[in-house]
């Protein structure tokens, strides 16, 4: 039997696990305009289509994302990984977020062109923020992961 994404992740941390840390959801994501550069040939996916949607409203830093990449939550933190090419499990991690540092989430939009995708933006302290898109087979599984975020960012503060 195949080992869950949530498992890989838990399997990735090893000994970095915080105490009492369980991985509740796991991901498969792209960085804003990755799926429309899978759907189209990569320069002409970028030109035509990274602009759409709300890549123009960026409200502080933004955070670097790996084209393909892994969001993961624990009890404790958001997890951003690289994702490995071969074995569809964590690389390396990128971000360690703990849910102390988020500081409002816009609601998830759906891009537009050919490749239905949803995208999301979230503020973290120190006035930077993290973007992603989920592709359309991951909308579903991003939406429960969306929702359970949202539970952690401050009432209030989600727009």
């Amino acid at each position: 039997m195949h080992e869950t994404l949530p498992a890989k992740v838990d399997t990735f941390l090893g000994e970095n696990r915080l105490p009492g840390e369980q991985v509740t959801h796991a991901v498969p994501v792209y960085a804003v305009g990755g799926a429309h550069s899978n759907s189209r040939p990569s320069l002409l996916g970028r030109l035509l289509f990274a602009g759409q949607g709300d890549v123009g409203e960026i409200y502080g830093t933004e955070l670097r994302m790996p084209q393909h990449a892994i969001i993961a939550l624990t009890s404790h933190r958001l997890l951003i990984f690289q994702q490995n090419a071969f074995r569809f499990a964590p690389k390396a991690l990128v971000h360690d977020v703990p849910f102390a540092r988020l500081s409002w989430m816009r609601q998830a939009i759906a891009g537009h062109g050919p490749a239905h995708v949803q995208r999301v933006t979230l503020g973290v302290t120190d006035a930077a923020v993290l973007r992603w898109e989920y592709p359309r087979l991951n909308i579903p599984d991003g939406q429960v992961l969306n929702d359970e975020l949202r539970r952690k960012v401050p009432v209030g503060d989600t727009l």
